[in-house]
Order: C-alpha cells, then structure tokens, then sequence
C-alpha cells in the first residue's frame, strides 16, 4: 500500500502537523492536522499490522472510492502515505487525510437540541436533508451503497453560513455494487437507522440509505428515533411490524418517508415529498 501522487503537503514531510486526537476506532486514531496559516485538514491513521489480508483489500477498496467521490456534501479525500515504526518490526501505519469539518458532526447537533430542549428549524432540517439526498444520489450514480448513514456519520461545517453545510463521511463499510446485480446481503449498518430488507435478510440496495436519511429526517424534527427496543430483537421487530413514533403535532404532515422498499426509488431522492424537494442547493446554503 503505496503513497499516492496526490497533495504532499499533507505527507509525512508536509506543512500540515499533527495537533491531536479527535477519535479513535478499532483498527487507529483520527488527528487534526494544521497548516501554518491555520489550514485544516483531518489524518485518519491505521495500524496496518494487526489487519487481516482481506482488512486490507478493504481498506484499499475504500481509499478507491474515495477518489472517486467528488460532491460538495461528501468528505473530500485529499491524500493518502504509509509510514513505518522504526521501533517495531513489520510495524506500518495508513495515513488517509480528510477535509476537516468544524462543526462536529449531526448527532453532536441533535444532542445540544436535546439538551437545550428546542427543535430545529424546520429550514434548517430542509436544507440538510436536501444536501443528503443530493450527496447520495451521486454516491448511487457510481454503484456504491454507504450502508451506515446515520448522524454520527454526517459532519457540519459551518464556514460563516448561518446554515451548516452537511458533509457524509465515513465509507469504511460502503459495498460498491457489481454491474451483474444491485442487490448485496451482508447485514451492516447501525441499528436504529437499518431498512427493514437489512433486517430480514432479503437483499439490499441504494434504498436502504434512502431509508436511513428517512429515520435521520424523523429523528431532526422529533429529536427522537423513529423506532426504537430495549434491545436487538425489540429493535428489529419494531423497524419490521410497527409504525414509527408519532412525530410532534406541529411537523410538516408529509415529512414521513412513506412506502416499502418497493416504494423508494433507486435514485437517492426517495419519496420526499415537495417538503424537501422544493429546497434548491442555494436555499441550503443561505
């Protein structure tokens, strides 16, 4: 796993340094990186020693995609190296760099709403439920399916605007569909945003992301989960049998993502109804 011809001023020689973690994962760590001009960027690190083979096909799968993904609503790849341990053997880390988001991410928003207990604008909750459907329209039109949308996984980036401008990271688990079929059958994701097809078994595609931002949707305007169990079964027997909560009595009455999977389109824009389709790209960024 080589380093790429991409910006080396983010490479381990570059101008942009470490200042310190901002999350960890199973396999490393996340820095902030930082120019002298107070630039920033994001250094996902990867300990490649303790990976499976096929862990690392992925991981090189995954650095693929994201080269390939160009949207104002997608975390931009910027670079990737690989630098070693001179005081462990065979000891090597990835280094792949990320456009930095400054406003944390959707569910950090969600949490202070909660805890503030007062709802978002519902403009707000248009303009970014407009950039996701954008964002993963584009991502379907390259055959990939993120498969973990959720809000942890969406970052803001606020830049001066009075709305922030949503960015979906994290593609680590994202399957990139064959040209023979568009149907994949590995149960992944999180549990409170997976599409009923997810759950039973029956083959997935880009509708189970659709379906994601719908329960992102619901949970922006409630500040509340759709479905909900006190554990995996309850959970998934709820997401397959029953009725979402009932949102707040003032919400837009055709915010609900209506219909089966059957239902929701191929292209990333599900059944949104006017609610959000009537948003343009300038609105969401006013």
């Amino acid at each position: 796993m080589s380093q790429d011809g991409g910006d080396t001023q983010f490479g381990p020689e570059g101008e942009f340094a470490p200042r310190f973690a901002i999350g960890r994962g199973q396999f490393g760590v996340v820095y902030l990186l930082q120019h002298p001009d107070g630039r920033k960027a994001v250094d996902k690190r990867v300990e490649l020693s303790g990976m499976t083979d096929k862990q690392k096909e992925e991981t090189n799968a995954e650095i693929a995609l994201l080269k390939k993904l160009a949207h104002d609503a997608v975390c931009a790849y910027h670079h990737h190296f690989v630098t070693a341990d001179p005081k462990k053997e065979n000891a090597s880390t990835l280094h792949i760099i990320m456009e930095y988001c400054d406003s944390g991410s959707m569910a950090d928003a969600v949490a202070e709403q909660q805890q503030a207990k007062q709802r978002f604008d519902h403009f707000k909750i248009r303009s970014w439920i407009c950039q996701l459907v954008k964002a993963l329209a584009h991502v379907h039109a390259l055959r990939v399916i993120h498969r973990d949308i959720k809000t942890a996984n969406i970052f803001l980036a606020e830049r001066g605007k009075s709305v922030p401008d949503v960015k979906i990271g994290d593609f680590g688990i994202s399957r990139l569909m064959s040209s023979q079929t568009e149907l994949a059958s590995t149960a992944v994701g999180t549990p409170y945003y997976l599409s009923p097809e997810l759950i039973s078994g029956t083959g997935y595609d880009g509708r189970a992301d659709v379906w994601a931002v719908g329960c992102i949707l619901f949970e922006l305007v409630a500040l509340k989960r759709p479905f909900a169990g006190e554990n995996m079964g309850q959970l998934a027997m709820s997401i397959l049998r029953k009725s979402p909560s009932k949102p707040p009595k003032d919400s837009p009455m055709d915010m609900l993502v209506r219909g089966s999977a059957a239902a929701r389109r191929w292209y990333g824009g599900a059944r949104f109804a006017p609610w959000v389709a009537t948003v343009t790209m300038d609105d969401a960024v006013a």
